[in-house]
């Protein structure tokens, strides 16, 4: 196993929250040893990851005017992270051990082992932005809630294997959410 460190980009909302969640129970299932901290911009709406403080997962909330690169450099001066690092979207999930050779700080979708959910291809990082039946933007319009529970209405006859472990991840991770945000 590779060994390097990986930063959660996502912003404070309520969907964002569910999704940081599940990129970094993805990250925690499948790369158990990397370092991992979760960076986003400070937001006057006072939505708070309670899992984050719970989880001991090492967070930054930057002001507005800085940048998510500059937000990386202070984790990674205050010794919390350590390049090599992948920088990984809130909508992004890690689905399988990463092989791919990681120098200095690199993008997720700019590894090899990165597809978008749908694809044929064995990945081991997957954007689920658009997931068998599921489509984060027709989610975040009709749903207040994290979709964990409902991944049989989700999973369409023809999945591909990715779907399917996106969807496995999502199943094994409800519980463990809503027990954290209580």
């Amino acid at each position: 196993m590779l060994n390097f460190s990986i930063v959660i980009s996502t912003q404070q909302s309520s969907h964002n929250e569910w999704m940081a969640f599940a990129c970094w129970y993805s990250i925690h299932y499948n790369l158990p040893n990397n370092k991992v901290a979760v960076a986003f911009p400070r937001s006057f709406k006072h939505h708070q990851f309670t899992w984050l403080n719970k989880c001991h997962v090492p967070y930054i909330a930057y002001p507005s005017d800085a940048t998510l690169e500059q937000a990386v450099d202070t984790l990674i001066l205050n010794y919390i992270i350590s390049t090599p690092l992948i920088i990984i979207k809130d909508n992004q999930m890690v689905i399988r051990e990463i092989k791919d050779s990681i120098e200095g700080i690199t993008l997720a979708e700019n590894l090899k082992s990165f597809a978008l959910c749908s694809s044929e291809n064995s990945a081991s990082i997957v954007d689920y932005t658009e997931c068998s039946k599921f489509s984060i933007e027709d989610w975040k319009k009709t749903e207040q809630k994290h979709p964990f529970y409902k991944t049989s209405q989700l999973v369409d006859i023809k999945r591909t294997v990715n779907e399917q472990r996106v969807f496995k991840l999502w199943k094994q991770m409800g519980t463990t959410f809503d027990f954290l945000n209580r």
